[in-house]
């Protein structure tokens, strides 16, 4: 079969394809001058099959030995839109996962598609080549339809973002694009709110850490949810406990702090324990208090003296006056909250309509009653499709 240069690889398979039965029992040669799938490789069923171009898979081995050979450790992706150009990378970034030399990157497409509603990544359309694995605001030319992005697209990034999981600055350095942490100028030491408190002289390669990042801290503990102490045991790595010199070695996959007294049963609990803390509440998210109620050891929310007993699974603060029922209710629990909106991920205003239930936003007072499903701010004109939509 003669090859044409003008036609696109998945036509070229596809004719391969379906010559096969009528060629193969011929034994005639067929050669192809623009043919790139892997598949066409198998000598089993393409035994007469030759190419003049390798296919994909060798391509993207030798981009990885190119990598690899130059000491890279993040390489920016280019890819045209549509399924021919990606498989390529797809590829090529496959083979960087599975090499000893993984590589950090998202493929960034020259004609962002509008419908990356998935995407971890504000799709630009001018994406800067080295923002595409990070976690940061999108400034400027953020297309506004990135609903399902992890970031507020600002034009201008405010500096008063509180409500973002990052503090966008304008002179935020460019390497800490993957770290968990507020990124300063000069990282304030104040920072209580953050979920990692950067320090000035902080190691710029624990940006993946999720530990307080100390001076001194021990460089391979960057996947450790934990405070790095200096003689903290290298081993609890992935542990989710605060390392203490003495703190049991065998709390790795523990989710509180570990203190010295710790009862060494609590490793899966979700919550501070105490001294005093009953060790029952093994799987409880909330601050365990002396006197907080046995019975909560499933509730996502502090457990207070007077806390309802039956608000176990609530993930929002208990008050004293708070309607015992609103149990899986996401949001703060108010005197006058409607008590169906027991599943609500928002704020639960006096007027809000009863069957947002499930919805993860702000519930308006003419919010449309079908966003129930929505990760959107429902607003008055809210289109009723963004009900999947994670963004503004």
């Amino acid at each position: 079969m003669e090859g044409d240069l003008k036609q696109r690889g998945e036509t070229i398979v596809l004719r391969l394809v379906l010559e096969h039965t009528t060629i193969h029992h011929r034994a005639a040669d067929r050669v192809s001058y623009a043919s790139t799938a892997p598949e066409l490789s198998d000598d089993r069923r393409y035994d007469f099959f030759s190419r003049v171009v390798p296919p994909d898979s060798f391509q993207a081995q030798a981009m990885v030995d190119i990598v690899k050979a130059m000491g890279w450790n993040y390489v920016s992706t280019l890819a045209s839109e549509g399924s021919y150009g990606e498989k390529g990378v797809d590829a090529f970034m496959q083979l960087s996962r599975e090499s000893v030399h993984p590589l950090f990157g998202w493929k960034c497409m020259v004609d962002c598609p509008r419908d990356v509603r998935d995407s971890r990544w504000k799709c630009m359309v001018d994406c800067p080549r080295d923002v595409r694995d990070s976690r940061w605001k999108c400034m400027v030319d953020c297309p506004r339809d990135v609903r399902d992005s992890r970031w507020k697209c600002m034009v201008d990034c405010p500096r008063d973002v509180r409500d973002s999981r990052w503090k966008c600055m304008v002179d935020c350095p460019r390497d800490v694009r993957d770290s968990r942490w507020k990124c300063m100028v000069d990282c304030p030491r104040d920072v209580r709110d953050s979920r990692w408190k950067c320090m000035v002289d902080c190691p710029r390669d624990v940006r993946d850490s999720r530990w307080k990042c100390m001076v001194d801290c021990p460089r391979d503990v960057r996947d450790s949810r934990w405070k790095c102490m200096v003689d903290c045991p290298r081993d609890v790595r992935d542990s989710r406990w605060k390392c203490m010199v003495d703190c049991p070695r065998d709390v790795r996959d523990s989710r509180w702090k570990c203190m010295v007294d710790c009862p060494r049963d609590v490793r899966d609990s979700r919550w501070k324990c105490m001294v005093d803390c009953p060790r029952d509440v093994r799987d409880s998210r909330w601050k365990c208090m002396v006197d907080c109620p046995r019975d909560v050891r499933d509730s996502r929310w502090k457990c207070m003296v007077d806390c309802p007993r039956d608000v176990r699974d609530s993930r929002w603060k208990c008050m004293v006056d708070c309607p015992r029922d609103v149990r899986d209710s996401r949001w703060k629990c108010m005197v006058d909250c409607p008590r169906d909106v027991r599943d609500s991920r928002w704020k639960c205003m006096v007027d809000c309509p009863r069957d947002v239930r499930d919805s993860r936003w702000k519930c308006m007072v003419d919010c449309p009653r079908d966003v129930r499903d929505s990760r959107w701010k429902c607003m008055v004109d809210c289109p009723r499709d963004v009900r999947d939509s994670r963004w503004k």
